[in-house]
C-alpha cells in the first residue's frame, strides 16, 4: 500500500497501527486521526510521510466559513490559494528528512 487514507473514523494511527503500516504516507479527511499526539513522531521515525487533518481539510473549512461570513469567491480563492502553498511548505520540509 503506498498511501493510507483515513476518511471516516479519527484515532486510528495508534501505536500498534503504525507499527505495522506498509504505506508511505497517510493522507486522509478525518478529524483526529492521531490516537495520541506522539504518534506523529513514530510515523516521522519510521518515514512515513503524514498530512495532518487540519492541513487537507484547509479548503472546505475557509469555504465554509467564506460562505457564512458573506464573503466573495474570490476572497475564498485567496484564502484556499495561501493554505495550499504554506501546506506545501510543510510537506516538502517533512519529505527532505524522508
Amino acid at each position: 500500500m503506498d498511501i493510507f487514507a483515513p476518511c471516516a473514523m479519527g484515532g486510528v494511527l495508534t501505536e500498534n497501527s503504525i507499527a505495522v503500516m506498509k504505506a508511505r504516507i497517510v493522507c486522509g479527511a478525518s478529524n483526529n486521526q492521531l490516537a495520541t499526539s506522539d504518534q506523529g513522531s513514530k510515523l516521522a521515525d519510521r518515514n512515513i510521510l503524514y498530512a495532518p487533518d487540519y492541513l487537507v481539510n484547509a479548503g472546505g473549512i475557509i469555504n465554509v466559513s467564506a460562505e457564512y461570513l458573506g464573503e466573495a469567491l474570490s476572497e475564498q480563492m485567496h484564502l484556499i490559494d495561501r493554505r495550499c502553498v504554506e501546506g506545501s511548505a510543510v510537506l516538502s520540509k517533512q519529505m527532505h528528512r524522508w
